[in-house]
């Protein structure tokens, strides 16, 4: 799939004269209309995107160790202003929001937790396009993940313990991704973007998911280094997060 999608880019960019060439709409200081590449230009961007959440209310706590897990899916929209800071590089400002759902009580746990969410991510990064005509790009930011959470976990022997909270987590969101325009000089074209957006600690106070690992350990709180007594292995392997997969409209002005 991702290679069909390079290669739609590429024939889309090389067509008519390399479709990502548009003709500017001033003068240079000789009087001549001059060609300039698209992808790297002021624009707005909207993002519609499917989230995929990973952390440590999961079957195992590392993604997709334990599969696919449908119930962990929810959806997002972004909004974003793009500026050139050189021949290669976007600055981009977002601003994102959506749902995060994570559920672990199909796979019949006694101490079975569940909990989801709505966020808002604003976040600041740059764009790489390392060949101009080719379309693709990567990217990487930092920003700030405003969450409430309304959580309901077990406790066994009880009745599950049930409450709504506020979190805040900082964030380093990255990926890649194809820009494909959709007209020779209307600034307008279509990304397929996939992205993970990594959270960098995983306290009580900064989680998506309202649980961080708190098992002891000798008397100790070991925040996201909880051994499994069983294997010797680390319970969770990283700070919570999310996978985005998503296609974004933009419109580019030269």
């Amino acid at each position: 799939m991702l290679v069909l999608l390079l290669m739609v880019s590429a024939a889309a960019a090389w067509g008519a004269d390399k479709g990502s060439l548009v003709w500017s709409r001033h003068k240079d200081a000789h009087g001549r209309y001059t060609g300039t590449y698209l992808y790297v230009a002021k624009g707005f961007n909207v993002t519609f995107g499917a989230n995929y959440y990973y952390g440590d209310i999961d079957n195992t706590g590392i993604v997709f160790n334990g599969g696919f897990q449908k119930q962990n899916f929810r959806g997002g929209l972004t909004l974003a202003y793009q500026h050139p800071l050189s021949a290669h590089f976007n600055l981009r400002s977002s601003m994102a929001v959506g749902f995060l759902h994570g559920d672990n009580s199909p796979f019949g746990d006694a101490d079975w937790k569940r909990f989801q969410s709505v966020y808002i991510e604003p976040s600041v990064g740059v764009d790489y396009y390392p060949v101009h005509w080719l379309g693709f790009y990567i990217f990487a930011a930092v920003g700030v993940n405003l969450s409430v959470i309304d959580y309901e976990f077990a406790n066994p022997g009880n009745d599950p313990v049930k409450a709504d909270v506020f979190r805040t987590l900082p964030m380093v969101p990255f990926g890649f991704g194809w820009a494909i325009p959709l007209g020779r000089s209307s600034g307008v074209m279509l990304h397929v973007e996939l992205s993970a957006h990594q959270g960098v600690i995983d306290s009580p106070t900064l989680n998506l998911d309202a649980y961080p690992q708190t098992k002891e350990q000798n008397g100790v709180r070991d925040y996201g280094r909880s051994i499994n007594p069983e294997t010797g292995k680390r319970t969770n392997r990283w700070a919570d997060g999310y996978f985005q997969a998503a296609l974004t409209l933009s419109y580019r002005w030269l």
